[in-house]
């Protein structure tokens, strides 16, 4: 099965007090990693940056394909910021279905920061993340997690979480530790929202923080000096969390089977 289009990612828009987001996107390394074509076809990229329920700017890309490869270079470079948070949705499609599969490898992307340097970004993909979808579907409930955030206002550590709703429709987000403590923050429909989480630990504290939410929303860990908001040093993704169950229901017989295929296996003896 071939697809006409790739999941689209989606990259945080900072304020622009705390710098630039700069996007790479190589469209020919895409075609050659996960297209499947020797026909002519035009690629299409589009880049929608999004604040408050609002298309802010859109533009879009477009790459011919001859004989299955890109004519040019095929590379993208763009820059970005806001007055408020926001972020941007990159999405690929084609007009022919060329990929084999319909997510492309994440990648980085960078914040810029005017005399602070850089820091990389991940993007995280806007929909059919599996592990997302086996999670839901055992626990009835959207979870993420980071295994350790705190702030220590006194000596200037500061920590916030970039939450964003790419989706239709407003959401609640539930961060959670283990005390018990927990903040509730609204997060309009195709919006972003910071939350600090001195709201949790007050002046001093650390731990790890769960996420919940009464739909999917994807967010980010935020690390910066001071109180202002401006000089961060840290961006990662929120884990996903894993809903496998720890232990299992295990026979005795599939074990003796196991090990009897593990024993052939290694005398070279092929057991299917």
């Amino acid at each position: 099965m071939l697809y006409d289009h790739l999941i689209p990612l989606i990259y945080p828009i900072f304020p622009d007090s705390c710098g630039t987001l700069w996007v790479n996107f190589d469209a020919a390394n895409a075609l050659k990693s996960i297209a499947e074509t020797t026909e002519d076809c035009s690629i299409h990229c589009v880049l929608d940056v999004i604040s408050e329920n609002s298309v802010v700017s859109s533009q879009t890309e477009t790459f011919l394909v001859k004989s299955g490869q890109i004519v040019g270079n095929g590379f993208i470079e763009k820059s970005y910021s806001l007055p408020g948070p926001g972020y941007l949705q990159l999405k690929i499609v084609s007009d022919k279905p060329i990929f084999k599969k319909n997510q492309d490898e994440v990648g980085y992307a960078l914040l810029v920061r005017q005399d602070w340097g850089l820091v990389t970004i991940n993007p995280q993909h806007k929909t059919s993340v599996h592990i997302i979808i086996d999670q839901i579907r055992e626990t009835q409930k959207f979870c993420l997690v980071h295994q350790q955030q705190g702030v220590d206002q006194a000596v200037g550590i500061n920590n916030s979480t970039f939450l964003v709703n790419p989706y239709e429709g407003p959401l609640i987000a539930s961060a959670k530790v283990k005390d018990g403590k927990a903040v509730k923050i609204r997060v309009p429909s195709r919006s972003a929202r910071l939350l600090h989480l001195g709201d949790i630990f007050g002046q001093s504290g650390s731990g790890c923080v769960i996420y919940t939410g009464s739909n999917r929303f994807i967010g980010w860990d935020v690390r910066y000096q001071g109180v202002e908001f401006a000089n961060v040093n840290s961006v990662d993704h929120l884990e996903y969390f894993r809903a496998n169950a720890t232990f299992g229901k295990f026979k005795g017989r599939d074990w003796v089977t196991q090990k009897v295929k593990h024993t052939l296996n290694q005398m070279g003896i092929p057991t299917t």
